[in-house]
């Protein structure tokens, strides 16, 4: 037992600076996300994320958006999310929805 703990404790030393070394060296500088609800239950939901990458050469950020939403008793609710614009600088940015 004692041998293969201290086998896993070599393992995760080797791998350890391998992780280390693939982190990504940018920063998001700020998050505002400004949220309404409207009386027709609509959400309108406008986010502005400033990130600085640095000198790496990025084409942007991934955006995870729920749409499912499970109660309790297993009850799933999916939500229709429409993008109306992605801006980059104030212009008009090309994006993808997947």
């Amino acid at each position: 037992m004692k041998k293969a703990l201290l086998l896993l404790l070599i393992l995760f030393n080797l791998v350890l600076p391998i992780q280390v070394l693939a982190s990504e060296d940018w920063v998001i500088e700020s998050f505002q996300s400004n949220i309404t609800i409207q009386e027709t239950g609509v959400v309108r939901v406008v986010e502005k994320i400033d990130v600085d990458f640095s000198t790496l050469s990025k084409h942007g950020i991934t955006r995870d958006l729920p749409y499912i939403y499970e109660d309790k008793a297993g009850k799933k609710t999916y939500s229709e999310i429409e993008v109306s614009a992605v801006k980059r600088n104030e212009k008009e940015e090309k994006y993808t929805i997947s």
